[in-house]
This record gives structure tokens, sequence and C-alpha cells, in this order.
């Protein structure tokens, strides 16, 4: 779970970078309900693919890359393979 939802109120990425420091693998962005975004899931990307040692930014923070699918859910990324690190630039409304 990246950002917990809120009632009324769509989650919007406007900027982002991720890593992974040792090996490779791939991350993805979730919407859902619960831990994990595990209910209602939706798949806002498909497995993106990450390089170890090779950061992904993507993003100005001036738009939205990505959103929730419903108002009121969570935002989640997935590691699908591997660990992820990183930071996120969101705003709710």
């Amino acid at each position: 779970l990246i950002v917990s939802g809120t009632a009324s109120q769509h989650v919007r990425v406007g900027a982002y970078v991720v890593s992974q420091l040792t090996t490779s693998g791939t991350y993805q962005w979730v919407s859902g309900t619960g831990v994990n975004c595990a209910t209602g899931a939706t798949n806002l990307s498909g497995a993106i693919p990450l390089l170890a040692g090779t950061p992904v930014s993507l993003g100005s923070g001036l738009g939205t890359v990505t959103r929730t699918e419903s108002t009121g859910d969570n935002l989640c990324l997935a590691a699908v393979s591997g660990n992820i690190l990183g930071h996120i630039f969101y705003t709710k409304y």
C-alpha cells in the first residue's frame, strides 16, 4: 500500500521514481481496497521491467501519470518480482 484512499477522492500520481538495488524485476500500479489493494483490485499498468541499479522516473508533477480506478480506492505499487524502493508525488481530489 502506497497511499490510503479517501472517500469521494481519487489518488492521482503526478511523478515517481523507483529502483531495485541488487536484482532486476518488475513493478505494477494497482488500485483497490483492503490490504495491498487486494479487494476489487484493478491493474493500472502492466508489469513494468526494472533493471537493478537503474532508477525509473516518470512525470513532472504537473499532470497525472496514473490515478486510482474508483474514488476511495487505495493506490498500491506491487513488486511483481524483487523489492521496490522509491518516492512518489501524489494528490487526492
